[in-house]
């Protein structure tokens, strides 16, 4: 699951870590695309990187799906928490799917009352 919240961690982070001179989308796969990470650092929006996000945030969702029924197997004590959390980061892909993987500056976030529902269903689970 860890690295599932890292892809979305990536994806939502592309343009504040290009504005400090970082760039984690894969190498591969910057390769793949023609591109350079310095391309990245100097020009981290566009339809490329989009559709880099987008590839980001599919990764992260495939790896969710597999693992999320491993949340069942932690002890009970730790298992609400590790939902919420869990849960309430695949909210913030959700919210980058819905905008069609564009963060054009900042850090996509999930509205407050949005937060609060995925935190609610997550503590009402099991």
């Amino acid at each position: 699951m860890g690295i599932a919240l890292q892809y979305i961690n990536i994806c939502r982070d592309v343009t504040v870590d290009a504005a400090i001179g970082r760039v984690y989308i894969p190498s591969s796969w910057l390769e793949e695309e023609n591109l350079k990470p310095q391309q990245i650092v100097e020009n981290p929006t566009g339809p490329t990187i989009d559709k880099l996000r987008g590839r980001l945030l599919e990764k992260a969702f495939g790896i969710y799906r597999e693992a999320r029924p491993a949340i069942e197997q932690i002890p009970e004590d730790a298992r609400v928490s590790m939902r919420v959390v869990v849960e309430s980061y695949m909210e913030i892909g959700r919210v980058m799917k819905e905008r069609v993987y564009k963060v054009t500056q900042g850090k996509a976030t999930v509205p407050k009352l949005r937060r609060i529902a995925v935190a609610w269903k997550a503590l009402s689970q099991g």
